[in-house]
């Protein structure tokens, strides 16, 4: 194996690899606030929030939903309402 090939190996399958790795222990860092309790953060809102914010949610990660609470029900509220006016309509 010559070092061009060998480079092309390294490139195609190791480096790869190291940066999925160096990725996963940034975001690792993100799971926990100052007071070392773990943290998720909303997809609505974006903010980063104990798990205590979000319901439980057995089949999402964390074991918690994508939302928080507050972003969850306004979304909730927001669609009662539309179903409201529909059937009044």
């Amino acid at each position: 194996m010559n070092k061009e090939e060998e480079m092309a190996r390294f490139r195609d399958n190791v480096l790869p690899q190291y940066i999925n790795y160096v990725k996963e222990q940034q975001e690792a860092e993100k799971l926990y606030n100052r007071q070392g309790k773990r943290v998720k953060q909303c997809r609505i809102c974006g903010e980063y929030k104990v798990l205590s914010a979000f319901y439980k949610n057995p089949l999402k990660s964390f074991g918690r939903f994508d939302e928080c609470k507050k972003c969850l029900k306004k979304r909730r509220m927001e669609q009662s309402l539309r179903k409201r006016s529909v059937l009044k309509a």
